[in-house]
Order: structure tokens, then C-alpha cells, then sequence
């Protein structure tokens, strides 16, 4: 009998196969990133938002990732 893998074990693990990298290093602003992360927390603890994933991919690795 086979066993159903949920969806998101399945994104997780696909996740640790992508390449990453620091923000800085793929020509991506720091400060910009954690401006971008705070505004969405600020909306999830206003309530507007559930909850937010992001990810942010350049030049073919993960520059930002975070929930």
C-alpha cells in the first residue's frame, strides 16, 4: 500500500535541493530584504494577512526565503 506525502513535505523537501545564497551576493539589497520581511510581519500582525511566504530566486539561487 502506498503512503500519500503531504504537499508541504514534499516543498520542503524539494527546497533543500535548490541552491542558495546571501542576498548581497546575487546583487540583492540587504536592506531592501529586511524592509520587505518587516512589512509583511507588520501585516500579518495587523491581521491583513494570514500568514506570508517568501521567496526570492536570482541568478538561479535562493536569495530569500522565510515564513
Amino acid at each position: 500500500m502506498k503512503t500519500a506525502t503531504p504537499r508541504p513535505l514534499q516543498a520542503a523537501q524539494a527546497f533543500k535541493k535548490l541552491p542558495t545564497a546571501q542576498p548581497a551576493a546575487v546583487g540583492l539589497c540587504p536592506q531592501r530584504s529586511a524592509d520587505l520581511l518587516a512589512t509583511l510581519q507588520s501585516e500579518v500582525d495587523r491581521q491583513r494577512l494570514p500568514g506570508a511566504v517568501v521567496l526570492v530566486s536570482r541568478r538561479g539561487k535562493v536569495a530569500l526565503f522565510d515564513s
